[in-house]
């Protein structure tokens, strides 16, 4: 991925949550390649933003503390991806894969559509997941 991003700077985007003088999040995304496209049936094919990795501070995970310290971290960045979404004009779409212990999160908390586990490839095992035009819109327009 390093040789990737050499030669074409400009396809992934990193962004850092920073609050409380520590790193709270991170996040890197991708705009291009063979995981930018969509798989959702309402737009098969359709470009959109990758979520190549989405991490929250230990201390802010609900499973690991009983109060974190700050919440959302997570959610703020899925923000930031959809916000990336429609600024480079693939309408809010987003994918990724996630680990196990996050499906939960982004099936039920962000409303992404679940496309079963990936059976080969880099991403073997794990669980793609996808938010829609439609479903951006709506998680836009929800009060978090």
């Amino acid at each position: 991925m390093a040789l990737v991003a050499l030669n074409d700077p400009f396809l992934f985007d990193f962004f850092v949550l920073e609050c409380g003088g520590s790193t709270q999040a991170i996040m890197m995304t991708r705009k291009g390649g063979q995981d930018c496209f969509s798989r959702h049936p309402e737009h098969q094919r359709a470009p959109l933003i990758y979520v190549e990795f989405l991490a929250t501070a230990p201390w802010n995970r609900p499973k690991l503390v009983a109060d974190p310290t700050y919440k959302g971290a997570g959610r703020v960045l899925i923000g930031t991806a959809v916000s990336l979404s429609l600024e480079e004009e693939f309408g809010g779409r987003i994918g990724l894969h996630s680990l196990r212990g996050a499906e939960v999160f982004y099936r039920d908390a962000i409303g992404m559509t679940d496309f079963g586990t990936d059976s080969e490839g880099v991403h073997k095992g794990l669980r793609y997941f996808e938010l829609s035009s439609r479903d951006a819109a709506t998680f836009l327009s929800v009060q978090h």
